[in-house]
């Protein structure tokens, strides 16, 4: 079987390649990045974390609202510090908040650029550039809490994937390598301190790894295995006693929300009794293109790929973690690390496939047979995918996103009125979205935004903002009205006089 190790041999044409590989990756991820405005529930919450620890500077805890800690979402903070540092570069805007997950998403393919060049698989680039354009052209890698929004899901499996292959690292020879026992720990510390328990989940399939390829003694008989496990905890340890220690009842507030009870349904709210919900998922929308050959490239990367040590690594990951999850609680972004791995087999058993092809009808142009190949393969998958989750419409977007643009129109239409009303609903996912646009423009822009929920309470001389129609119906039947700006149905209204 004879392997095509180069795709040019020219430097430039080795660095025009890069760059098309890159763009071909990280334009999906970037394009239309900071369009819609900030999503319900998960997003929202986060940015509102992330405004409250920019302002008060109190980087230990996560506020809902200043001085009082959210006890409901009480995952550690390290993608809020991530995005903290992204808006004091970038400032208080969708695009700030999003960029840490972006950079996150482009860090998971550059990973396993690094990764296969540094373990010498065969035509390692071009592995990994098959592997990159599987994950683009997954639905799964485009949802909501995944690489486009500002969520934990991209930056966990960032810090995940890079100390798993630090760990394969350490035990690929018969020789424990000290540098990746330690990088390893460091890595899954700050996955954990980003996502808390969800990184934990591929420990057993790391131990099944291990015991098949009887290197769990190994690893064991080794002390600095032992200092690097210390050197996992005391971070983790340390972070969760001193938020205990200002704000009382964190510990077990954690534990019930991220940890067992939850895994197991036990408050009954992210139960979904089919077993094989992440099955159908996968199969039906979040890696539909490319899961007919999951179960195949499983089969190949554990007995057949060149590379049968890593194969067997990720196959194994892919199984286990299928079977832990699908155990636990249901969300669609929940798979993320399963379109992960499976991309990684898949990937591996692609470039065997298509070069057994090339070395069967004997081509003698096989970079161009590659290529060729690789278009037919990925061409509608990438181009099919990429275009129905990257293409925004913000006026599909339901009423209660909508504030959102209304916000951003005031500042960019130069729309003088720096003090205002917003009426909102009693919803508490709207009333997170909606937080913060108000505190950014309040705190740092300078205005005097006024959240009520009552037209009664509005008089003659008020400006008020609403996106919803029966608001809006309500003030147009008793004051006369005139309409100062208009984005995305968010209204700007000036309540010029009462109406006879």
């Amino acid at each position: 079987m004879e392997f095509s190790k180069n795709i040019s041999t020219n430097i430039f044409g080795k660095f025009f390649i890069a760059l098309l590989m890159a763009f071909v990756l990280a334009f999906p991820i970037f394009t239309h990045l900071a369009d819609h405005s900030i999503r319900l529930w998960d997003e929202s919450l986060n940015v509102m974390h992330a405004i409250n620890m920019s302002l008060t500077h109190n980087f230990l805890i996560r506020f809902r609202v200043p001085d009082v800690p959210d006890m409901w979402e009480t995952k550690p903070p390290f993608l809020i510090w991530c995005m903290v540092l992204s808006i004091k570069l970038f400032g208080y805007n969708e695009l700030a908040y999003r960029l840490p997950t972006a950079f996150a998403g482009v860090g998971i393919m550059a990973v396993l650029f690094y990764f296969f060049k540094k373990l010498k698989i065969n035509a390692a680039f071009l592995t990994a550039f098959f592997v990159g354009l599987i994950l683009v052209s997954s639905v799964g890698f485009y949802k909501l809490h995944v690489v486009r929004t500002a969520d934990h899901e991209a930056i966990y499996m960032l810090l995940a994937l890079l100390g798993l292959f630090h760990i394969f690292c350490a035990v690929e020879k018969n020789e424990v390598v000290l540098k990746s026992i330690y990088l390893a720990a460091l890595f899954f510390c700050l996955s954990v301190l980003t996502k808390s328990v969800a990184p934990l989940m591929f420990l057993p399939g790391v131990i099944i790894f291990l015991l098949v390829e009887k290197k769990l003694l190994l690893l064991l008989r080794n002390k600095h295995f032992y200092f690097a496990v210390i050197l996992f905890l005391i971070p983790i340890v340390s972070y969760y006693l001193l938020r205990e220690r200002y704000n009382h009842g964190y510990i077990q507030q954690a534990f019930n929300n991220e940890w067992l009870p939850r895994y197991l349904n036990t408050k009954g709210e992210y139960n979904n009794e089919n077993y094989w919900y992440y099955f159908i998922l996968m199969k039906n929308e979040q890696f539909a293109y490319f899961f007919p050959f999951v179960f195949i490239s499983i089969i190949w990367c554990c007995f057949f790929v060149k590379e049968k040590s890593l194969g067997r690594f990720f196959s194994i990951q892919t199984l286990s973690f299928f079977f832990i999850v699908s155990k636990g609680g249901n969300n669609t972004w929940y798979d993320f690390p399963l379109i992960i791995f499976s991309a990684i087999v898949v990937g591996l058993t692609l470039r065997d496939l298509i070069f057994i092809t090339i070395d069967f009808i004997k081509l003698k142009q096989k970079n161009m047979a590659i290529g060729i190949i690789a278009l037919l393969i990925f061409a509608v998958p990438y181009f099919t995918t990429v275009y129905q989750n990257t293409n925004i419409n913000t006026h599909d977007d339901s009423p209660e996103m909508c504030y959102g643009y209304g916000f951003r129109a005031l500042q960019e239409q130069n729309i003088y009125t720096t003090k205002f009303f917003v009426l909102e609903k009693y919803n508490l996912q709207m009333a997170w979205h909606l937080k913060d646009y108000v505190e950014v423009f309040n705190q740092t822009k300078h205005y005097q935004v006024t959240r009520i929920n009552d037209c009664r309470k509005l008089k003659v001389g008020d400006v008020v903002m609403t996106p919803f129609w029966e608001q809006k119906d309500s003030l147009h039947q008793q004051f006369v009205c005139k309409t100062l700006l208009n984005e995305n149905n968010c209204e700007l209204i000036k309540l010029t006089a009462l109406k006879q």
